[in-house]
């Protein structure tokens, strides 16, 4: 297994973002997928300026925000198209924002899907300076494709071509609203996971959730720790003794209570918010590194958790490599935040005529200048690997999404993975978007259906 990217390996401190600082991130995210946007299409000389009066079609670029006056009014307000201002970069438009009119695009019959946070490129005229009529959308183009040489695929099959690698993946939370005994957690270890011995098993968080009836009205006598100790650390180590062979991935939730960070992006369970104190002020490379390995030791003892190589912490998002296969795993329900925020215009509107948020259109499409796909998990999906984003809604979800800005570059999808995860309460699913395989597990203690992934990765002829 290797890493791919800039990982929020390490814990930071957070609760005191600058609204500069915010700022100089989202400009700079602008800049970015704009170039990108650019340098793909030759056609595109220079992104001209929103509020630029145009009586021809010109580009221009920025993200799109909603035109909300007062912001104690955006929570019962509900997004539509004609709802979107287009704001620009500070180099090209000092952050200036302009309405955005799609009736010239919808009677050509296109289609297209729009969401708070989207950065991309608009072709249209803007006849006095204050909305633009836009003709065509420009969005960003695929991610990189990684490569593996053969060298390296020769080494990775070398041993036995016959037999695939098996990865399970399941995800939180793991034990029944009313009791803390973790039965569902359990079973799936002895029915599942225990019999079949999987060569990767991903867990996602929670694994104790901070949300739990029990714990939150304090109807229990251990400490959270303890609780991870007693039934989730164990099972780990009982699993790791059974299957040698085997390597166990924890992923951490915003909502474990085991976890000293409750932001996103968020650092493994075993990195600790202080690190030892002999080091904190040292700027000695070699005993800062030291310091590290101190402090995830420290945490793995409080957690129970084996301290080797065959349980590996890793933070919430991450992208990493099994073998030739690239992984990208986000714990945040970034798939829930934007199906309520999406706003989708099919290429042939049904009779009732209207855009839909959040939802399909009544009737299919038939039309085949249709770019967007009328499946809308789909639609949400290839929004992050488009937008190359683990969270590009913006802004974020209200008392759910913590994101801290400073780490935006952890939220960053660099290179098109092979296997895409998205934990989410939405109903689960596995689907193929843009040649990428995409997954939700669903959660092992869910109302309707308790669910797990299993995922088998045949080797190359």
């Amino acid at each position: 297994i290797s890493f791919i990217g800039d990982q929020a390996f390490d814990s930071y401190r957070y609760m005191y973002s600058k609204l500069n600082d915010i700022s100089d991130v989202l400009d700079e995210r602008i800049d970015k997928i704009c170039n990108i946007i650019k340098d793909h299409h030759q056609e595109i000389e220079y992104f001209a300026s929103n509020r630029q009066r145009q009586q021809e079609e010109y580009y221009t670029a920025g993200k799109l925000c909603i035109d909300i006056l007062d912001i104690m009014d955006a929570t019962s307000t509900r997004n539509n198209e004609n709802s979107f201002l287009l704001e620009g970069s500070r180099s090209i438009d000092s952050g200036f924002r302009t309405k955005l009119n799609f009736t010239s695009l919808a009677n050509k019959g296109k289609s297209y899907t729009l969401f708070p946070g989207q950065v991309l490129g608009i072709k249209g005229t803007n006849v006095t300076g204050n909305n633009i009529e836009v003709t065509d959308i420009i969005e960003p183009p695929p991610l990189p494709i990684p490569a593996t040489s053969l060298s390296e695929l020769s080494k990775y099959y070398s041993e036995d071509k016959s037999q695939p690698i098996s990865v399970f993946i399941a995800s939180g939370p793991f034990t029944c609203e009313d009791s803390l005994e973790y039965e569902p957690w359990n079973e799936l270890f002895e029915k599942y996971i225990e019999q079949e011995k999987p060569n990767v098993l991903i867990l996602m968080g929670p694994f104790v959730d901070d949300r739990h009836p029990l714990i939150q009205e304090g109807k229990t006598m251990l400490s959270p720790e303890e609780i991870f100790s007693k039934f989730v650390s164990t099972r780990i180590q009982n699993f790791c003794n059974l299957s040698p062979h085997s390597k166990v991935i924890l992923i951490p939730s915003n909502h474990d209570i085991v976890s000293d960070s409750v932001c996103f992006p968020q650092p493994p369970l075993d990195s600790l918010m202080i690190p030892s104190q002999d080091y904190l002020f040292d700027n000695n490379e070699e005993r800062l590194n030291q310091a590290k390995i101190k402090s995830m030791s420290e945490k793995r003892r409080q957690l129970n958790l084996p301290i080797n190589d065959k349980v590996l912490c890793l933070p919430n998002p991450v992208q990493f490599q099994i073998n030739d296969v690239v992984f990208a795993i986000s714990n945040n329900d970034i798939l829930y935040h934007l199906y309520h925020e999406e706003v989708y215009h099919p290429a042939s509107t049904s009779v009732f005529g209207s855009p839909s948020k959040g939802k399909a259109p009544m009737t299919s499409s038939s039309s085949s200048s249709s770019s967007h796909s009328n499946d809308r998990i789909s639609r949400l999906t290839r929004h992050l690997l488009q937008q190359r984003s683990f969270y590009p809604l913006f802004p974020p979800a209200m008392n759910e999404a913590n994101i801290i800005y400073e780490q935006f570059n952890s939220l960053n999808i660099n290179m098109k993975p092979d296997v895409l995860i998205l934990n989410s309460a939405l109903r689960h699913f596995a689907k193929i978007v843009d040649d990428v395989v995409c997954i939700n597990p669903g959660q092992v203690v869910q109302k309707i259906s308790s669910t797990f992934s299993k995922l088998y990765i045949y080797p190359m002829d």
